[in-house]
């Protein structure tokens, strides 16, 4: 795990450098989940960076306006029409998680925000899937996402899990920088 250590002599800054994309299910309206809370709350502090694809949004804001209202918080990103070899990737990503072929338009917007996150450099944080009554899915096949085609799909307990480390190492770095320098601590560490 890599932390964001760019700040002035040495001193890391407060975000980590993760970016991590919500997927539909994970726009938690009703502020029950509290991994997502995490999530946000961090976000809104700049210790992480959390967005959504446009295929996530367009399926989250539909429903309910508190839906509608929270995935309009959210910074959107699009695929690339124009990256190289984007055909073929997109059907990489179907008969990883599809085998037979996408059936409706939902499947064919998993693929989609799984591409997205991909040329987003992000993490995607979903629910889809990995269980018994669905093993398959995209957390399902999250290990061969990773493995075949560097996307990298994870749930938000485990994306809490990985920033709590995270930070803990970043502020351990910030005590010792100020132990060594004598510089001041900034005022979050700790705090996260």
């Amino acid at each position: 795990m890599k932390t964001n250590h760019s700040g002035s002599g040495g001193m890391p800054k407060r975000n980590i450098g993760h970016v991590y994309q919500l997927d539909t299910n994970r726009i938690n309206a009703m502020r029950k989940d509290l991994h997502v809370n995490q999530l946000e709350v961090w976000h809104k502090r700049k210790v992480i960076f959390l967005e959504m694809s446009f295929s996530a949004y367009k399926e989250a804001s539909f429903g309910s306006f508190r839906r509608n209202e929270k995935a309009s918080g959210y910074t959107w990103t699009h695929i690339n029409e124009a990256w190289p070899g984007i055909d073929e990737f997109q059907k990489s990503i179907a008969e990883i998680i599809f085998p037979g072929g996408p059936r409706n338009k939902q499947e064919i917007n998993d693929v989609t925000i799984l591409l997205t996150a991909k040329m987003s450099f992000a993490t995607l944080v979903t629910l889809d899937g990995g269980s018994n009554r669905q093993p398959g899915g995209m957390l399902g096949n999250a290990d061969r996402l990773l493995s075949e085609l560097g996307i990298r799909v994870i749930t938000a307990e485990h994306a809490v899990d990985e920033i709590r480390a995270c930070i803990r190492i970043r502020d351990n770095t910030a005590r010792k920088v100020s132990a060594a320098c004598g510089r001041n601590l900034p005022k979050w560490v700790g705090k996260d």
